[in-house]
């Protein structure tokens, strides 16, 4: 326990009110002597009119981690981002960002622990309930532990650890690691939530999603919506391509029906991830959607291109317009039938009755005339 482990250094402060900022200078320097856990316990005797105070070894706040230091003459770091929050049952996965030179050979493991219901101390944290397969890293870039599940709520923690091909570390995390912790909730049996973003925009218009909430719902709920850009073959929904986020807007749920996000105007072309998370009161998620599920997906597209109309006519001094050479052509064809008519009266006027078979000598006759 706390009481047993060794006391790095002891600093002082006036008991009175007040912040007092310890560490930042010579005189008060923290400064760590080998790889592990530390954490500050702060403690006040008490007075007359103030009860003795200890600070909880537990706060994670009050913790940090020295890492082992890398291997001599390698040059590689790894970072990591493990599925933020799941509901019981739910896959979950952790993922390496591999930099630097890495030796041929080379091979990553993740463990995972948990779930607890806060972070262990160092050296309690028991076996991992997860342990990947040995995979092989030839370079830089992303690779996956694989997924898992837990059946019960808590905090399961990541901690990956590169390998050398003799099986010496290069790199490892540690358990409480910024990136490296699953929240599993409890999966909420008394409400569902549905969606159906908008499913196309053009450039520039805005687009919303809708959640539609049926069941009961807990008093204080609140509905997030945020959207994700897609930047590869696969849905991904991280922060890396998060480009819309209402957390600050909290949208209160009040019972079952549709609820709105707020409009978004995309800045570029291409198709977008909606997720909605519904929380309760206190914070707890009930709902999270799933990373390109069916009726989430908003695809912008450019703008259509609007066709030219027919070529104009030449401007003439004589002012022809369309309407103006229609209304002259049907002026010329009722004119011609009017002049034919009446040469075909006056002909009838000279000869008497005319048979039909003689039509076709009158007809050109009259157009002679």
């Amino acid at each position: 326990m706390v009481d047993d482990a060794p006391v790095l250094t002891v600093l002082t402060t006036p008991a009175r009110n007040g912040t007092y900022q310890l560490g930042y200078t010579d005189a008060d320097q923290i400064r760590p002597t080998e790889p592990g856990y530390y954490v500050i316990v702060s403690d006040f005797a008490g007075d007359d009119r103030v009860q003795p105070f200890r600070s909880s070894p537990a706060d994670i706040l009050e913790r940090f981690y020295v890492p082992q230091p890398p291997a001599p003459g390698v040059e590689v770091t790894v970072t990591t981002k493990a599925t933020p929050e799941a509901f019981v049952g739910d896959p979950i996965s952790d993922t390496a960002i591999v930099e630097g030179h890495v030796p041929d050979g080379a091979y990553l493991v993740f463990r995972a622990y948990g779930p607890y219901s806060e972070q262990p101390m160092m050296g309690e944290e028991g076996e991992p309930f997860f342990i990947s397969d040995e995979i092989p890293v030839d370079g830089a870039g992303e690779y996956e532990s694989g997924v898992t599940s837990v059946d019960t709520a808590g905090l399961v923690f990541w901690v990956e650890t590169l390998h050398a091909p003799d099986g010496a570390v290069l790199a490892e995390g540690f358990i409480g690691a910024p990136g490296e912790t699953t929240i599993v909730h409890e999966r909420p049996t008394d409400v569902t939530v549905t969606t159906k973003a908008v499913p196309e925009v053009t450039l520039g218009d805005p687009a919303h999603d809708v959640a539609i909430v049926t069941g009961d719902v807990p008093e204080g709920a609140m509905l997030v919506f945020q959207a994700y850009r897609q930047t590869g073959a696969e849905a991904v929904c991280d922060v890396e391509n998060l480009v819309f986020d209402t957390h600050d807007e909290l949208i209160p749920v009040t019972g079952a029906g549709e609820y709105v996000s707020a409009e978004v105007v995309f800045e570029e072309v291409g198709t977008y991830f909606w997720i909605e998370t519904l929380y309760d009161r206190d914070g707890e998620m009930l709902h999270r959607g799933e990373c390109g599920a069916a009726g989430e997906t908003t695809k912008v597209v450019e703008k259509p291109v609007t066709p030219s109309g027919p070529p104009s006519l030449a401007v003439t001094g004589a002012g022809w317009s369309w309407a103006g050479i229609i209304a002259a052509l049907m002026l010329t064809a009722t004119g011609g039938i009017l002049w034919f008519g009446r040469k075909l009266a006056l002909y009838r006027e000279r000869t008497g009755y005319v048979r039909d078979e003689d039509l076709a000598a009158e007809l050109e006759e009259l157009t002679q005339e």
